[in-house]
């Protein structure tokens, strides 16, 4: 699909690739994101949310992690307070508002403020600290944490009865917390080939059952899943 970062990003995301194809846009075309050896390609937040969401869906979660400490965190180090709607890092320094590019202009009319650059904000609650909701059924969730990176991290959705938190920390082995909102139901789904220690923390004593790395919680309370 080119050589362009967006175009096979897109076409990852879409579906329009098909799952060797997908593998191959991952070792190719998007080899290069975030790695400061390679050539950056000129993106915008907006378009850089299907491309953190194409590295994860290719099994390189930790590469977008990478790519947006440097994209959106570049935008931090110069001063932002929100997102702007256009940035690039190779942008001059000394007044980055005067150089930011957007629809073919450049200056000092490119919204600051631009609620579309803000993809990381979903792209974290889904991919790191892996909280999706059903399709079918509102009030069941999917909750499958990154097991890469070494940081703790957490992070939490609003439900129709409260808010479902997620806490993942690794300092003493792999560990997540889990505080599921009552009439709220979930499913959560280890890392593959990992053997998961689970229990209601109400009644600590006794472990949950699962089948095929997967536990149903719920309806309210508080979970821990620590890896054996």
């Amino acid at each position: 699909y080119g050589s362009r970062w967006q175009t096979n990003a897109l076409a990852v995301v879409s579906g329009v690739a098909t799952a060797e194809q997908a593998r191959q846009i991952g070792d190719g075309v998007l080899a290069g994101v975030g790695r400061k050896e390679a050539p950056s390609q000129p993106i915008t937040p907006w378009q850089g949310y299907y491309l953190l969401e194409a590295l994860a869906r290719v099994g390189k979660t930790d590469q977008a992690l990478r790519w947006m400490r440097e994209y959106w965190g570049g935008m931090l180090e110069e001063g932002a307070t929100s997102f702007w709607e256009a940035y690039d890092p190779a942008w001059p320094k000394e007044n980055p508002h005067a150089s930011l590019q957007a629809d073919r202009k450049r200056g000092y009319y490119v919204s600051l403020a631009h609620g579309w650059s803000s993809g990381p904000a979903l792209w974290m609650m889904d991919h790191l600290a892996g909280i999706t909701q059903s399709s079918a059924d509102q009030r069941l969730y999917r909750i499958a944490p990154w097991r890469g990176g070494q940081a703790p991290f957490e992070g939490s959705v609003r439900t129709h009865t409260g808010a479902l938190r997620v806490r993942v920390t690794q300092a003493s082995g792999w560990r997540v917390h889990v505080e599921l909102p009552e009439g709220v139901r979930a499913e959560f789904v280890a890392p593959e080939g990992m053997k998961i220690r689970a229990r209601d923390e109400r009644e600590p004593k006794r472990m949950l059952s699962g089948k095929d790395d997967s536990y149903p919680i719920g309806p309210g309370g508080s979970y821990e899943f620590s890896e054996q």
